[in-house]
């Protein structure tokens, strides 16, 4: 994809520094992740894991990055309660997760999972970072390819949209019914934060706006956020994928104009 017009052209060397700048960053990342549950009670068929991004491995399979259980991890019982906590959520629902259900999900006592989670909101706080987390490097992953801006807005959308599509279960306790958690809601905003801040790279490659408010990139996110948890309270998990150009319409407006964006979103 070529540069629109009013992005910023980097050429040659510049080119290349700035790539691998951006790949260091993704290594960097994914480096401070925190563990990912390598199980979650009852394993995805095989066939259907191969399709499906990292996040839906909360709601029951493996990491794509090979699990916890490498050098460093020292608590694998508590990575198989936050994966029960995860999958008995998503079968669940929030407001009839209990900590016996999740001792009975992971195969193991109350008092054992008391022993790591004092009450259900601790262990699902613990889940939502996870799933949170990993939602994240997809996007970054997302944002590492070498494209124009315009099209790695896109990717990350997309990225998101699929996760949440293929996890929408959990993801519907995560982003809806779990916000009367105090724990919850302030790593929703963070999540929100961050993809806010990625967003306002764009006024690097869009000069004209670097005029806008600064909460711009905040209320872009925000009311793509919601649009989102509109679908997923509605049991629309199919709808979040076809919303992808819409969004990303709405997005880019901000930076390229409503035609440029427009043009892009229906390509």
């Amino acid at each position: 994809m070529g540069n629109t017009a009013g992005e910023v052209r980097v050429s040659g060397p510049a080119q290349k520094e700035l790539f691998e700048r951006e790949k260091a960053a993704v290594a960097t990342i994914g480096r401070r992740l925190p563990p990912w549950p390598t199980y979650l009670c009852t394993a995805l068929d095989t066939d259907e894991r191969s399709h499906l991004s990292s996040a839906t491995y909360v709601a029951g399979g493996e990491s794509q990055q090979g699990g916890p259980m490498g050098p460093g991890r020292a608590d694998p019982e508590r990575d198989r309660l936050i994966a029960a906590f995860g999958k008995a959520a998503s079968e669940h629902g929030y407001r009839s997760l209990t900590v016996e259900l999740v001792a009975r999900y992971a195969g193991t006592s109350r008092a054992r999972v008391e022993a790591h989670f004092a009450t259900k909101e601790e262990g699902i706080a613990a889940a939502q970072e996870v799933f949170f987390e990993r939602l994240w490097l997809d996007v970054v992953d997302a944002c590492a390819e070498p494209a124009a801006w315009p099209e790695k807005v896109r990717l990350a959308l997309r990225s998101v949209l699929v996760s949440l599509a293929e996890a929408s279960a959990l993801a519907r306790v995560f982003a809806v019914e779990a916000k009367a958690s105090l724990a919850a809601a302030e790593r929703q905003f963070e999540i929100l934060d961050r993809f806010a801040e990625m967003l306002s790279h764009g006024r690097r490659h869009f000069p004209q706006a670097s005029s806008m408010p600064s909460s711009t990139e905040r209320a872009l996110v925000g009311g793509v956020a919601s649009i989102i948890s509109g679908h997923l309270l509605d049991e629309e998990p199919r709808a979040l994928v076809a919303l992808e150009p819409e969004l990303l319409q709405l997005v880019l407006i901000p930076f390229i104009g409503r035609e440029q964006a427009r043009q892009i979103a229906l390509g």
